[in-house]
């Protein structure tokens, strides 16, 4: 832990180093990287700095699963290239969380970007980069623009941002940069492209957008019409009215079950699938999962103990998209408890059949005593 100084962590021509689970509060920057190559930075924690974590005139450097809030600005990547920023939380920054300034071929992906009070990715003079699979949400612009062109946006979130994208127009403006495949959902404005020169869809899909009003005559997932908003035009808007389409493989509806919780395989359709649950309780308790496995064997055990035989066990499984849409089936399972062994109640069966035995023996000997 590393506290009260002016730089938290400092490397200048530094080649293959690594700067791995330390948490840093200090003054002024963080952890910050100088003219330093093929470097790792990997599960830290920065926060209260002027800058989180500081990328200067250094390439190649990997950036993964770091906390970065509550700092001015959560990274500053400045006159650097071809780093890659992945799966970071930048939070509650009181200015960006993500400030790129000429800075070309870098990798943002599948980071959380949130609650920033100005924007949530910055660009500045910074080209050909690729921003994907990221979530952002409740900044005052989730991605702003500044003369920067040819950078590729795909596959994002954008959500409750005041504006989701901001395409600024001047000193010349932005231009060519390419934005599909990502979810407008929830922002006060969802983009604005001042310069008109950007480009919203590829050749066979644009975004999603949630105030789209155009239909989908022939249910092919492509709204029959343009989307036209502050600028921009997306031609292949993306059409979504319903959850995910699910098959349940096994167990079969009306099965007998027995104690030992069941596998189950099930089948679910849907491009934007977001999450898969399960629950044997009308959802009190639900339990996710990614991939077709066996039902939890506690959550099991509880339902089947207050249960006689030939109940039934509902099981209902559930999905969701990316646009909140939720799809559920359920099937029936039959409970198959072992009949009564006539034994006495509270005894173990063994010491019930030695006990019939004894008193046939005495009965024997009474009847055989009566006969003398």
């Amino acid at each position: 832990i590393m506290s009260g100084l002016e730089t938290g962590i400092y490397l200048e021509n530094t080649t293959r180093g690594e700067i791995i689970n330390n948490t840093v509060d200090s003054l002024k920057q963080g952890i910050s990287l100088s003219a330093s190559h093929n470097n790792r930075i990997i599960n830290n924690t920065v926060h209260h700095q002027m800058v989180g974590i500081t990328i200067f005139n250094s390439n190649f450097n990997y950036v993964e699963e770091n906390t970065v809030y509550i700092n001015e600005d959560g990274f500053q990547i400045t006159g650097s290239d071809n780093n890659t920023v992945i799966k970071n939380l930048v939070r509650d920054n009181t200015n960006t969380g993500l400030r790129m300034v000429n800075s070309h071929n870098n990798t943002l992906i599948e980071n959380q970007v949130k609650s920033n009070t100005d924007n949530g990715i910055y660009f500045s003079t910074s080209d050909d980069n690729i921003i994907s699979g990221n979530s952002i949400s409740n900044n005052f612009d989730g991605i702003d623009l500044y003369v920067s062109d040819a950078n590729s946006f795909y596959e994002n979130t954008l959500t409750l941002n005041d504006r989701g994208i901001f395409v600024d127009d001047g000193d010349g403006g932005s231009h060519n940069n390419f934005a599909h495949s990502n979810l407008f959902i929830g922002n006060t404005i969802h983009a604005i492209d001042r310069p008109s020169t950007n480009i919203w869809n590829n050749s066979v899909l644009g975004n999603f957008w949630d105030n789209y009003t155009g239909s989908d005559s022939n249910n092919n997932g492509i709204g029959d019409t343009p989307h036209n908003f502050n600028g921009g035009i997306d031609y292949l808007p993306i059409w979504d009215d319903s959850g995910p389409i699910i098959n349940i493989i096994s167990p079969a509806n009306n099965s007998l079950v027995t104690s030992l919780a069941p596998d189950y395989s099930i089948e679910i359709t849907d491009p934007n699938l977001n999450e898969m649950w399960y629950t044997l309780d009308g959802g009190i308790t639900n339990i996710t999962f990614i991939s077709n496995g066996t039902i939890n064997q506690t959550l099991w055990e509880s339902i089947w103990d207050t249960l006689s035989d030939k109940d039934v066990i509902i099981l209902n499984f559930y999905a969701d998209d990316l646009f909140g849409y939720i799809s559920f089936i359920e099937v029936h399972l039959i409970v198959d408890k072992p009949k009564s062994s006539g034994s006495i109640p509270g005894y173990p069966p063994l010491l019930t059949i030695g006990l019939f035995m004894l008193s046939l023996i005495f009965i024997s000997r009474k009847v055989r005593k009566g006969t003398v």
